[in-house]
């Protein structure tokens, strides 16, 4: 859709939104119980995809004001767009990991983990152990001054880093959305709640009624799983008490295997997952599922001649994360190959084949000369020149954000460079599998040649790396910062389906960024003086675990990302992205290409066990392509499955409303 001219930016709803957003949603999930604080809460829902809730509830909660005359014709597909960028973005700051690990664990840790607190962790990232004690029981007065520095701290932290992502995100915009149309799955699952739900969209009945029948699927689907898990007597359906994660993968026990087949370790059950998997392009389905069954035979013939001897006595989960592992250990390092040397290749060879674009946005930002992109240029969120300097503007502030922590500036530009090419790799992943390739283990594989083990003697610079790049730095987009690259991505391909300002999308975005830290801090600091966090669920994600005391100790830094020599498993892993992007681009008919490959020869399917939405959703979508063709797929597929997403969702939002009252009234 062309863009609309003069829209005027709702400066109100978007501060009020995010506000109310960013306090309730931290409050929301602190009170869940443990087995449903990962997915019944209004962040992420489905581990691995890092599917988020927010966005699907708020838009349906929205769609509630067409059954109201004075709001009927305000519920239209530009309000739904500003409530989407509001809801995506804040959904990565109200999960599990911003702000209960961090910053809650290096607060914990004045008090828990004294000495390693003492020794590496500057006073403006922690008040003194007297004040964290405070947060346990509250009851005592808020003592300002002492917080302010850290407080300051964080929220500098997530603006600034924040910053840089959206200024990636602004630059390569045009590039995914309106040049390689890279769908995004989440948000296009979205979007179909969006436009079923604005009253300026007009939708054919046929496609209304498989988008209700997919709702009530859906609902249909997810409500007997948070029934089971509330309630001890209401029956398993799906099975979901026997080796189940709240997320949905199922893992084999103990001494147990599938058909013999010892990497046959989980498969995913979460009806998300499925629904995701429909929306995406069928070369990444059929990759995905096809590499795992390469990974299966491939390591069932190392298990033949004595390698990973004793895997079959470990659980499924096991499997992925302990030793043996085929992720981890020789002859593969699957885990290496991939998320390593597999992210490496998919976002070196991405840039060098987009050198010419990106040339271009810097001809026309910096050079007097008249440039092909001037007339396309008014449609960007911002002017090129402008999203470069705020490129440039951003590094400078988190290079200097990072030497005042303490880093060196050997470790301040590896961070940077760190980050900066993973999140372009992770982008590519989660545009067009909807997946992220999380995992803290490889955070430090270009500090590696500098420190191989652990030194015998830490500084403080060793420290803080290890802490923050393993964590906000490559871990989950629910740290924060990662989460705004994600959802400015989402948002700017939604605002390209309903035709809204990227301008003020862009607006929108620096709003979430600027205030959604300072809320979402201020509502843990407030809960935690108002009754004490050891009330709450969420106090456990910070308790017990010192940050150094886990990150950055021998037995976890040593062997991760893998023991032993790792460059030739990264060279491989880079040369099969490379070789696989170089031919799918080159060759119609060449039929593998690497997200897939990655996805089915790495954590995604070993421990999360997506390579069976992969499958179904292959087979689904090559029936209804074979069928009914693209109208067949538009106009029945897409909706039904939007339909099942949002049903799900609803369902999880019914599920977290119960839980929430079950906190206060117990039933």
């Amino acid at each position: 859709m062309v863009e609309t001219s003069q829209e005027r930016m709702p400066w109100i709803l978007v501060i009020i939104l995010t506000i109310l957003l960013g306090s309730i949603g931290t409050f929301w999930i602190s009170t869940l119980p443990g087995s449903l604080i990962s997915a019944y809460d209004l962040g992420i829902v489905v581990c691995g995809m890092e599917l988020t809730s927010a966005p699907f509830i708020l838009a349906l909660i929205t769609g509630i004001g067409r059954f109201f005359k004075g709001f009927k014709a305000k519920i239209n597909s530009t309000l739904l767009t500003y409530v989407y960028t509001v809801a995506i973005v804040s959904s990565y700051f109200i999960s599990t990991h911003w702000p209960w690990n961090i910053p809650l664990r290096f607060w914990l840790d004045r008090f828990m983990y004294a000495e390693d607190s003492q020794a590496f962790v500057p006073v403006f990232m922690a008040p003194p152990a007297e004040i964290t004690r405070q947060l346990t029981f509250g009851k005592v007065p808020f003592p300002l001054m002492e917080w302010l520095p850290s407080i300051l701290y964080w929220w500098l932290c997530q603006v600034l880093f924040g910053l840089f992502m959206l200024s990636i995100a602004n630059i390569l915009r045009r590039r995914y959305i309106d040049i390689e149309k890279v769908p995004f799955p989440h948000a296009m699952a979205t979007y179909e709640s969006i436009r079923q739900i604005s009253t300026d969209m007009k939708v054919p009945e046929r496609i209304v009624r498989f988008f209700l029948v997919g709702l009530i699927v859906g609902i249909g689907l997810q409500l007997p799983i948070y029934l089971q898990a509330a309630f001890p007597w209401f029956p398993d359906i799906f099975s979901w008490r026997v080796n189940t994660c709240p997320s949905g993968q199922q893992y084999v026990g103990w001494g147990e295997t599938v058909l013999g087949l010892v990497s046959l370790t989980a498969w995913n059950k979460q009806p998300l997952a499925y629904a995701i998997a429909y929306m995406m392009p069928l070369s990444v389905l059929f990759n995905g599922w096809f590499w795992y069954v390469v990974l299966l035979l491939l390591t069932q013939v190392a298990y033949t001649v004595g390698y990973y001897t004793g895997i079959q006595n470990i659980g499924g989960c096991g499997r992925a994360w302990c030793h043996p592992s085929p992720l981890n250990d020789p002859p593969f390092k699957f885990h290496v190959m991939t998320f390593v040397g597999g992210n490496l290749g998919i976002a070196v060879l991405y840039l060098y084949l987009s050198r010419s674009y990106i040339i271009e946005t810097l001809r026309t930002a910096f050079s007097s000369r008249s440039s092909s992109l001037k007339e396309v240029e008014s449609t960007e969120p911002t002017s090129y020149k402008t999203s470069w300097l705020m490129f440039l503007t951003s590094l400078i502030l988190c290079i200097a954000f990072l030497l005042v922590t303490g880093l060196s500036i050997l470790s301040t530009l590896i961070f940077m460079f760190t980050i900066f090419i993973f999140w372009i790799a992770f982008s590519r992943v989660f545009g067009l599998a909807g997946l992220h390739t999380r995992s803290d283990s490889y955070g430090m594989v270009f500090w590696k040649p500098i420190w191989p083990v652990v030194p015998e003697t830490r500084s403080k610079d060793f420290v803080l790396s290890v802490c923050l790049i393993r964590t906000m730095g490559i871990d989950t987009p629910s740290y924060g910062w990662g989460g705004t690259l994600f959802g400015a991505f989402c948002s700017y391909r939604i605002a390209s389906l309903t035709g809204v300002s990227s301008k003020n999308v862009f607006k929108t975005l620096i709003v979430a960024i600027t205030l959604l830290p300072i809320v979402t801090l201020s509502t843990v600091l407030a809960m935690s003086y108002g009754v004490g966090l050891s009330k709450f669920t969420t106090y456990n994600w910070g308790y017990g675990d010192g940050i150094i005391h886990h990150l950055a100790s021998e037995w976890y830094y040593n062997e991760q990302p893998a023991a032993g020599s790792m460059f030739e498993y990264i060279l491989v892993g880079f040369i099969i992205a490379g070789v696989l992007s170089a031919l799918h681009a080159r060759f119609i008919w060449f039929p593998f290409e690497p997200i897939g490959w990655i996805v089915g020869w790495s954590y995604l399917s070993i421990l999360w066990g997506f390579w069976l939405p992969f499958l179904a959703a292959w087979i689904l979508k090559f029936i209804t392509l074979r069928i009914g063709g693209s109208k067949g797929y538009e106009e029945v597929g897409l909706p039904f499955f939007g339909g099942v997403a949002a049903g799900c969702m609803l369902a999880i939002f019914i599920g977290g409303l119960m839980s929430i009252i079950r906190f206060f009234i117990p039933f």
